[in-house]
């Protein structure tokens, strides 16, 4: 008797899940271009990271030269540099750096 009640719900359970999953589309293959700029993105996350640890002035000048580089290269990794608090890393970095008597500037 259960058997006869179950029986139609389990057939259109199965057919809703199956036409879901038929239903998403294929993953959208992400071009060249695409990839290269997460790339520099997640590079510029990187190194707006990088300088907040580092405590060698030279490694924290040659980190900012490739912060700019990357915003020279892609416009986009501008937006990355303001959300990291790039340009307070960079004001920070220029304040303690400026009255040091052997300065690497």
């Amino acid at each position: 008797m259960l058997k006869s009640l179950l029986t139609p719900l389990k057939t259109r359970f199965e057919e809703a899940v199956s036409l879901r999953s038929n239903g998403t589309p294929d993953a959208v293959l992400e071009s060249p271009e695409d990839f290269e700029r997460d790339a520099r993105v997640e590079t510029m996350r990187m190194v707006v990271q990088s300088i907040n640890a580092v405590e060698d002035d030279t490694a924290r000048i040659d980190l900012l030269g490739e912060a700019s580089r990357l915003m020279l290269i892609d416009p986009a990794t501008k937006d990355v540099f303001r959300e990291m608090d790039g340009f307070l890393v960079l004001i920070s970095f220029l304040s303690t750096s400026a009255f040091l008597p052997n300065s690497v500037i």
